[in-house]
């Protein structure tokens, strides 16, 4: 092979690199315990996005490479036999760190968080589903355009309770809709 052939590979593979650490989450930072109604959540990744309201959307799911599927399908994906925590938090204002109550009956235009615990069948039908009854807290610690940062002690309604911490580089091309199809 010549002086420099492999000079072009190795820039494509950086760029590479590149692109897929934007939507990868942060090592180490993705946790989650506790039980609703007997199931529990296997992580495998997180996404988060800040969209107008202003509101935070963070999903935390048994199913792999979110970013990119949700980016590539123009929104909110569904996955076979999925298992997720979708937290939101409302801000009053600005979005800004702090510690907000979870409050599903709040209006939007007030600062408060709510969640929702899903689990698909095979054909991305919702097998179970179970909303925060208005128990617990989502903590934010850091917040700008490129990350999210912080924990989540939530209870539902038909019992049960989940604890965690996230650490995610926002989904930029993530839009607000749910998206057709099953993967």
């Amino acid at each position: 092979m010549k002086a420099g052939a492999m000079t072009p590979v190795l820039i494509a593979m950086g760029l590479t690199l590149a692109c897929a650490s934007s939507t990868e989450p942060l090592q180490g930072a993705n946790t989650i315990s506790g039980q609703v109604e007997g199931r529990s959540l296997e992580l495998l990744d997180t996404v988060a996005k800040i969209f107008p309201g202003p509101r935070l959307f963070l999903v935390l799911s048994s199913a792999g490479a979110l970013c990119l599927d949700y980016e590539g399908a123009g929104g909110f994906l569904q996955h076979k036999n999925e298992t997720s925590l979708v937290l939101e938090v409302h801000f009053a204002g600005e979005p800004a760190p702090g510690t907000y109550a979870v409050d599903p009956s709040a209006p939007p235009s007030t600062a408060h968080a709510s969640g929702q615990f899903t689990v698909n069948d095979a054909t991305c039908g919702i097998a179970f589903s179970q909303p925060t009854d208005g128990g617990g807290t989502v903590t934010i610690t850091k917040l700008d355009s490129s990350e999210v940062a912080g924990s989540f002690d939530v209870k539902f309604k038909g019992g049960g309770s989940l604890q965690g911490t996230f650490h995610r580089t926002q989904c930029p091309d993530f839009v607000d809709r749910n998206a057709p199809g099953c993967k």
